[in-house]
């Protein structure tokens, strides 16, 4: 990624053209509904309690909630990472969503740093470009903004690295990106056989390199 950071990265963020997919008119097709003949009979419809319909449209509590930076640990991987963000982003809890992000990313890297192959580092792009795709322009745009105001902010952006370190160096298997394949590169089928083949110690540096360089996190 050479000299670019997650800050530079984040707040050079386009959400102009992830919005568009949500902006885009849906064709509802009309249902064509035939009246019954006079040798049809029509069965009594049941009308629904009152307490059935607030049931039904009771929300489950993961519907509610924002599973914030509190709830990940190590185990969990950048496409895990991104569905909480869109969860977050959706009831409009971007503050939240942001800090996500910030770890969401900063894994991504890790994961490009120890799997072989440029063509898989693009799985990490990928998981963040369909998880955006999933909210509309105000969300994009709520989002956006809590991203400006926190990367901007030393003092905030610090006390993310402080989750961040408590949090810990990613222990999961980056399948996302061992398995990713686009057909449309024809530098795949040149690809050798993925790789997790970093000693113990190169992976400790690799992810101080993602935690001071690409977080610009402080000691």
């Amino acid at each position: 990624m050479g000299k670019s950071s997650l800050v530079v990265l984040i707040l050079g963020f386009q959400f102009a053209a992830f919005a568009q997919q949500a902006s885009e008119p849906v064709n509802i097709p009309q249902t064509q509904v035939n009246a019954p003949t006079p040798t049809q009979t029509q069965t009594p419809t049941q009308t629904p309690t009152q307490s059935q319909i607030s049931h039904s449209q009771e929300p489950s509590p993961e519907q509610t909630r924002c599973p914030g930076i509190e709830t990940l640990s190590n185990k969990d991987d950048p496409n895990q990472i991104y569905r909480r963000v869109v969860r977050c982003s959706q009831l409009q809890e971007y503050d939240r969503a942001a800090e996500l992000m910030f770890v969401a990313m900063s894994y991504g890297k890790f994961d490009s740093m120890r799997v072989s192959g440029k063509v898989r580092h693009h799985a990490a792009a990928r998981s963040r470009i369909e998880a955006m795709n999933k909210l509309n322009a105000m969300q994009l745009d709520g989002l956006h903004q809590a991203l400006i105001v926190k990367f901007q902010n030393e003092d905030e952006r610090q006390q993310l690295c402080s989750l961040m370190r408590s949090i810990g160096q990613p222990v999961y298997q980056p399948e996302y990106m061992l398995n990713y394949q686009n057909p449309l590169s024809s530098r795949q089928t040149h690809l050798a056989s993925p790789s997790l083949g970093l000693p113990t110690f190169e992976q400790e540096l690799a992810w101080e390199s993602v935690f001071f360089n690409f977080a610009r996190c402080s000691a």
